[in-house]
């Protein structure tokens, strides 16, 4: 997942899912520190690169949503600043206590 958060695109996301089932492979099945291995861990080698694969990409997913709302909150912000000069030219009360709550730096 680590991959996930700091990459952008799924090839990192399918390389690394890769790189885990053969690192699994290499240190935790018999023959140890070999790549060889029994059929008997195909089923499990197709399982955990499915679970890496979809966990990634599941964190990839979140994270350009996550900038996704950041960028509507930061356009959000943006267009309430343009709408203040239009607001002071109501005579409502209730938009003018609104306008003298300006943010410092904030010029007329």
């Amino acid at each position: 997942m680590g991959v996930a958060l700091t990459t952008t695109g799924y090839v990192y996301s399918l390389l690394s899912s890769f790189f885990s089932v053969v690192v699994f492979n290499f240190f935790f099945t018999e023959p140890s520190y070999s790549l060889r291995s029994s059929p008997d861990y195909v089923a499990t080698f197709a399982v955990m690169f499915t679970a890496a694969l979809l966990s990634s990409s599941l964190t990839s997913r979140i994270n350009a949503q996550s900038i996704q709302t950041a960028n509507k909150a930061c356009n959000s912000a943006g267009r309430r600043r343009w709408a203040s000069p239009v607001q002071r030219d109501t005579p409502n009360p209730s938009v003018t206590r609104v306008n003298r709550k300006q943010p410092e730096g904030h010029t007329v």
